[in-house]
């Protein structure tokens, strides 16, 4: 029984070593021909310290436009978000999980 164990787990240990290994195809190859558009980020840390130093970044964050910015983005949930959570019964989160700090 140990080594059926034992041989299990060599066998898993080997087939996750082989998928890893695998090359992941382009985004070209995964998706269907008739996509209309494709954007990857290859270097996300190095996108996101760029895009924090553009200059519609720094308009946005800048505490002058803080009231627009608060009443765009609650028209923004309460006209476009709230709409799309209740007819596709599904719950965006109010910060993507992606621009969390790592």
């Amino acid at each position: 029984m140990i080594m059926k164990r034992q041989l299990l787990a060599l066998g898993l240990l080997v087939a996750c070593a082989f998928t890893t290994l695998a090359a992941t195809p382009p985004p070209e190859k995964l998706l269907p021909a008739d996509t209309v558009a494709v954007v990857t980020v290859p270097d996300f840390t190095k996108a996101s310290a760029t895009w924090k130093q553009a200059p519609a970044s720094l308009l946005w964050a800048d505490p002058a436009m803080k009231a627009f910015k608060d009443k765009f983005m609650g028209k923004f949930r309460s006209d476009l978000v709230e709409p799309m959570e209740k007819s596709w019964a599904l719950s965006f989160p109010s910060t993507p999980s992606w621009r969390k700090v790592r």
